[in-house]
C-alpha cells in the first residue's frame, strides 16, 4: 500500500509539472499587445520628428488598427494557434517594414541636396558656367 501511494504521488507530481509546459503560454498574448503598442508609439514619434507625413501616418495607423482587430479576434477563444501566431508575426513584421519604407521615402525627399555630389553652380560675369567645390 505504501508503494502504491508513493507511485500515485510521484505520478501526480510529474503531471502537475509537465502539463503547464504543454499548455499554451499566456505571455504570448501579452507579447503581441506589447509589440503592437510599440509600433503605435513608433508611428506617433515618427510624425512628431517629421519622419512621416500625416498622410503616411494615417495609412500606417489604418494598417495598425486592422492588425489589432485581427489579434483581438484571434485571442477571443483564449489561445493563439500556431497558424494564428505565424499570421500575426507576418503582419506585424510587414507593418514594421512599411514604417521603415515610409521613413526612408520621406527622409530622402526632405533632405535631398540641391546640387548632387556637393557641387555648387556659380555663374561668373563672363557668362561661362563653372563648377566649384
Amino acid at each position: 500500500m505504501k508503494t502504491l501511494s508513493k507511485a500515485f504521488f510521484a505520478t501526480t507530481l510529474c503531471l502537475l509539472t509537465a502539463v503547464p509546459v504543454y499548455a499554451d503560454h499566456p505571455y504570448r498574448n501579452d507579447e503581441y499587445r506589447e509589440r503592437l503598442n510599440r509600433i503605435e508609439m513608433r508611428i506617433d514619434r515618427a510624425v512628431d520628428r517629421n519622419e512621416l507625413s500625416r498622410k503616411d501616418a494615417k495609412v500606417l495607423n489604418n494598417e495598425y488598427r486592422r492588425i489589432h482587430r485581427m489579434a483581438k479576434k484571434f485571442r477571443d477563444d483564449g489561445r493563439l494557434s500556431r497558424r494564428e501566431r505565424h499570421k500575426l508575426d507576418y503582419e506585424i513584421e510587414r507593418l514594421d517594414d512599411q514604417i521603415k519604407w515610409y521613413q526612408r521615402k520621406n527622409t530622402k525627399h526632405h533632405h535631398k541636396p540641391k546640387y548632387p555630389y556637393g557641387y555648387e553652380r556659380h555663374d561668373d560675369r563672363s557668362g561661362h558656367e563653372s563648377y566649384h567645390r
